[in-house]
């Protein structure tokens, strides 16, 4: 055996040397098959011959995807559509979303110019000629109705045109052949005989669900007696290709009554079914009977006239399974119905697809408050592999993944597998839209803040923000409990600075919340200093948003106190009274009153530095607002030693 190998071994590098020598296939050959003085000393019948091929085959990007390969996706650069200018690379979620729209809008202007004037681009400089690049014919090469116009028609998916055609055909009476017909009546089928919607572009489908453009319930929409049934009913010889082509259009637009009508005639005819009809017969399924036996014995029907075909079932099958299992995930025998799928998909050689264990989440966590270990055991089959997209639901999984792990099983650990899962190779394409994308990430973060520590938590957010998740309200009110809890203030002005690139500026409830926190007590003089600092940016922007007439970042009385006791802390009391001049001269445009303990604060420190008249002024406002405590302020006034009053302003003090 030792030898074998050393033979192995011996003629595999010569024949790489001399192939690197340039040497015919046929030397190649002669000289491996040819007896050698190491050959003799060796059973020959247990040599094995090997062949090397002359050349590799690769796809026409295996190079590009090899360079690829050896870049990781880095999540503190931003998307490459962003980087155009680094100026404005956007970062809160309106401005991503404004950004790539306005790019896909150029575009799709850019395209427009293309099909409207084509007669002006008569250059092709790429070669060899790319017929997509170019500008589309707007005109047709037969204008006149006939078989060779119809075929023009269909090949370019223009479905009215078609239909004009083939009326005028049939208005003059010309004949067609049976294959023209049957494409003619594959694409009124696959279109519902109207023309196809306009192909989104990449970035609206991205944002379809944000721009409302989001697929709907299904609903039936095939046209009953329409042009697509009577164009069946004219043919000569309805062939097996003609049913499947009525029965999928019928099935995918929900007229299911009449798909499975046609589906009985093909079996009484002992006509063969292909894959692909059976597949929408499943998915079609769940809207064709009444009760959840009968639905799920029709897809045992099908099922089983698979298996008596001889017909193979392929992923789609199964998905389909699932799909019919999901929409009936209140039928008690549906979890474990998708088992038995799962393991018949085993059975043939199917490996699952992420959207098959997508379909198993919706079945073992129907609701908020399902517990299931069914998670553990599908990322411990899923866990450190790559997958591609195969089906259209694969997207779907990964947000679905991560709700469970918040709403349902409350586990970080769970979590944090299934983001690595997400990071492990080019996984991470297959997040979905951004909406899906969001949510993945919100419900990421705020579990992350909800469990582990403060230095933790600021880590993972740092590492997602802001290129990767532009944080909602909801991942900012958790962390910033998860600040408050942890006593991780020292984070505050690093929110702060987020808020601003965020464009959370008009969301006062977080802007009131980050106050608060910073108010809770005196903090170390550095980091007092930046609260300060933040403070008076607030002051200074509530001057800029009067003066351009915008709204109001500074809205509430709430808001004014916190700010007066930040400044107050940081030993700046002129911030200070200046917040409360703000408040006492524009009552009307703030919400609520400002606390008691923010104005005793502000008098205390007035009566300190000798500010007599701020004294008297913070006092009346005290007396007009009915608060507490105004008579002991004024009596300690009048006897500190350090204020210094006039004769009116001791009079004033007196009469509180």
């Amino acid at each position: 055996m030792a030898a074998s190998l050393c033979v192995r071994a011996r003629y595999g590098l010569s024949a790489h040397f001399l192939r690197l020598r340039g040497q015919s296939a046929s030397s190649h050959s002669q000289q491996l098959t040819s007896p050698s003085p190491v050959q003799n000393s060796v059973n020959v019948s247990q040599t094995e011959n090997i062949v090397i091929p002359l050349k590799k085959k690769r796809s026409a990007t295996a190079i590009l995807q090899a360079l690829a390969s050896t870049v990781k996706r880095d999540p503190n650069s931003p998307h490459y559509k962003y980087i155009d200018d680094p100026f404005l690379i956007p970062a809160s979620a309106l401005s991503k979303r404004t950004y790539a729209l306005s790019k896909e809008s150029g575009q799709k202007a850019a395209r427009f110019v293309l099909e409207n004037y084509s007669m002006y681009f008569n250059t092709n400089p790429a070669e060899p000629p790319i017929k997509d690049f170019m500008p589309p014919k707007v005109s047709y090469n037969y204008n006149e109705p006939s078989e060779s116009a119809l075929l023009e028609r269909i090949e370019r998916r223009r479905v009215n045109d078609a239909v004009d055609v083939y009326k005028q055909i049939k208005q003059k009476r010309l004949d067609l052949s049976e294959e023209t017909c049957l494409k003619f009546l594959e694409l009124l089928c696959v279109y519902n005989a109207e023309d196809p919607p306009k192909i989104m572009m990449q970035e609206e489908f991205f944002f379809r669900r944000e721009l409302g453009l989001e697929n709907k319930k299904p609903v039936k929409t095939w046209k009953d007696n329409g042009l697509a049934e009577r164009v069946f009913d004219d043919l000569k010889t309805k062939t097996p290709q003609s049913y499947e082509h009525l029965i999928r259009g019928m099935a995918r637009h929900l007229q299911t009554d009449k798909a499975f009508q046609l589906y009985d005639e093909m079996k009484e005819k002992k006509m063969t079914v292909g894959v692909l009809t059976y597949n929408e017969l499943i998915c079609a399924a769940s809207f064709h009977k009444d009760t959840y036996d009968t639905k799920w014995q029709q897809v045992q029907h099908i099922l089983m006239d698979m298996q008596l075909a001889g017909v193979r079932p392929d992923l789609a099958t199964f998905n389909g399974v699932l799909y019919t299992l999901n929409r009936m995930n209140m039928y008690n025998q549906s979890p474990i119905l998708a088992m038995q799928t799962l393991c018949e998909m085993r059975k043939v050689g199917i490996e699952p697809s992420l959207a098959s264990w997508n379909y198993m989440l919706f079945l073992f966590y129907p609701k908020e408050s399902s517990e299931s270990n069914m998670l553990h055991k599908i990322m411990d089959e899923l866990e450190g592999r790559t997958f591609e997209m195969r089906d259209p639901k694969d997207e779907e999984f990964f947000f679905n993944a991560m709700k469970r792990c918040y709403l349902n099983l409350h586990d970080l650990e769970l979590a944090y597998r299934v983001d690595n899962l997400v990071n492990t190779g080019n996984n991470a394409q297959l997040l979905g839209d951004s909406r899906l994308q969001s949510f993945y990430y919100s419900f990421f973060v705020r579990l992350v803040c909800m469990f582990e520590t403060m230095d933790r938590v600021m880590e993972v957010y740092q590492r997602v923000t802001p290129h990767l998740f532009t944080p909602n309200h909801l991942v900012l009110h958790e962390l910033l409990k998860a600040i408050e809890l942890q006593d991780g203030f020292q984070h505050l002005p690093l929110i702060w600075t987020d808020f601003i690139l965020f464009e959370f500026m008009q969301n006062h409830d977080l802007l009131e919340k980050l106050l608060e926190l910073m108010a809770k007590r005196k903090q170390e003089p550095e980091l007092q200093s930046q609260y300060v600092h933040i403070a008076g940016q607030f002051i200074e922007r509530w001057k800029d948003e009067q003066e351009e007439g915008r709204p109001a970042s500074l809205s509430t009385a709430t808001m004014i106190s916190h700010i007066i006791t930040i400044a107050e802390n940081g030993d700046n009391h002129d911030l200070a009274w200046e917040a409360f001049d703000i408040y006492h001269n524009n009552k009307n445009m703030f919400a609520g009153s400002v606390s008691d303990d923010a104005i005793q604060k502000l008098v205390k420190c007035s009566i300190k530095l000798n500010k007599g008249d701020q004294v008297v002024t913070a006092l009346q406002f005290m007396e007009a607002t009915e608060m507490p405590g105004v008579s002991d302020l004024s009596s300690f006034a009048l006897e500190n030693d350090k204020l210094t009053l006039t004769q009116s302003q001791k009079d004033t003090l007196s009469r509180f």
